[in-house]
């Protein structure tokens, strides 16, 4: 008898055990589509970006998508290598591809980086990435983050160009 009620006891719990599981099986599986659809997003994003191995490399080494990248760079100076401003109110100058603010130099100066080297289209991206990269560790990955990279955090709207530029090149990507 005993053994009867274990049984009963078990066997009254199983359909519980399995609707939980197949919740969780569930979750799961949503998870794992949103997962591969965002998986399959970057898989196009990078075939749009195939030949600017620049932004995949400095992307792969700061864990950064390279489209962003390229994003910024359009946005930045419509993705010219050889672009210089000197025409910030603080007077700073701004080089290169991902226009790189003269406030970095004494940092690059350490890292063997010259002016005449943020001409170089590699150099110039893999600089940027790395700039970026030390927003988002300071702001985590939000608005702030970008215009943190441009070098203003209040009444900018950078970020919005920004994803702007983003949401053209995704977009040609999906067409």
């Amino acid at each position: 008898m005993k053994l009867l009620r274990n049984f009963f006891i078990i066997f009254s719990l199983l359909p519980l055990y399995i609707l939980a599981d197949e919740q969780t099986v569930h979750v799961l599986y949503i998870k794992s589509q949103e997962i591969k659809a965002e998986q399959k997003f970057h898989e196009k994003t990078n075939i749009a970006i195939a030949n600017d191995q620049n932004y995949i490399d400095a992307g792969e080494y700061y864990e950064i998508q390279p489209l962003l990248l390229k994003a910024i760079a359009q946005t930045e100076s419509g993705q010219n290598p050889n672009a210089l401003n000197c025409a910030n109110k603080n007077g700073t100058c701004d080089y290169g591809i991902m226009q790189i603010n003269s406030v970095h130099l004494p940092v690059l100066k350490s890292q063997g980086i010259t002016i005449e080297k943020l001409f170089d289209e590699k150099t110039n991206i893999r600089v940027g990435a790395q700039v970026l990269k030390g927003c988002i560790k300071k702001f985590g990955f939000t608005y702030k983050t970008l215009n943190c990279y441009n070098g203003k955090i209040n009444g900018n709207d950078y970020y919005s160009k920004v994803i702007r530029n983003y949401d053209r090149l995704a977009k040609a990507v999906q067409e």
